[in-house]
């Protein structure tokens, strides 16, 4: 019968130190991810705030392009004036695409941050469980020790 409960216990160990393995593998995965997921929002982040630069920069152009297109309108004929007007045409099609551009990485970056929170709250979630998971095997381990104390005593008792 002793033997048959050393069995079940080692069983029971093999059991639990697979648990756990795969526990910390799982928790290694999203940690991973984790990582991944932080480095992605960081990169998108620095390319949000590189076409925000170049949005300002444009929007910089264009005021001195409009002020210059100003000047020369009250001076010169019409033909030069729908030269300038093109000109600031361009300008303004090319700021409203920074613009979207600039919106789109907003919303990219808003998706990151929450796929970076879900893999944060899984990665808490498993390290609880491999934590609840460990103090359930202390407490089973206890368990057996006692018991095998217990018979152990008995055998001697008798």
């Amino acid at each position: 019968k002793i033997t048959e409960l050393q069995t079940q216990l080692t069983n029971l160990k093999k059991e639990r130190a697979a648990e756990k393995d795969a526990s910390e593998a799982a928790l290694y995965e999203s940690a991973t991810k984790c990582g991944t997921l932080e480095d992605k929002l960081t990169k998108a982040e620095m390319e949000m705030i590189k076409v925000r630069g170049e949005t300002d920069q444009l929007r910089e152009e264009l005021k001195m392009v409009a002020k210059a297109h100003q000047n020369e309108v009250e001076g010169l004929q019409d033909m030069h004036m729908h030269e300038k007007q093109e000109k600031h045409e361009e300008f303004m099609d090319s700021s409203r695409s920074h613009a979207a551009e600039v919106a789109r990485l907003q919303e990219q970056v808003i998706g990151l941050r929450a796929d970076l929170h879900k893999s944060e709250t899984t990665q808490r979630q498993l390290l609880q469980k491999a934590h609840e998971e460990e103090k359930i095997r202390n407490e089973e381990q206890e368990a057996a020790n006692r018991k095998q104390k217990e018979e152990s005593s008995e055998r001697a008792a008798s």
